[in-house]
């Protein structure tokens, strides 16, 4: 692995929440590997050097998995409603389809007492 200088910027937890290869006005001068170079949120800043914190950036790829997964579960949600809606329509159609077989099964019954 390589390392860079770079600029970055913290956040209240130290976190490095900016980075620049160039100088910036307020931003702290590190060395750091170049493969930590735009990982936010999870490399602190030891003794001028960028640091990967492991545990930080697993709790963020977990947390980014489940934002990922809520589209999916509100469209199986919306598909399950649309199911419900068109089962209910169909129940209804087979209510008045058993309706009219019934008024028929009447009416022949009528027919064939007279």
């Amino acid at each position: 692995m390589s390392k860079k200088d770079y600029w970055v910027t913290k956040d209240q937890d130290g976190y490095i929440d900016g980075w620049n290869d160039t100088e910036q006005p307020g931003a702290e001068k590190i060395e750091a590997e170049t493969d930590l170079f735009n990982k936010f949120f999870c490399v602190k800043v030891e003794n001028g050097v960028g640091v990967l914190d492991t545990t930080k950036k697993s709790v963020l790829e977990t947390d980014q998995m489940r934002q990922d997964a809520i589209p999916s579960t509100k469209q199986q949600m919306q598909d399950m409603q649309l199911a419900l809606v068109q089962l209910s329509e169909e129940k209804e159609t087979l209510k008045q389809q058993l309706i009219d077989t019934q008024l028929a099964m009447v009416e022949m019954y009528e027919a064939n007492l007279k």
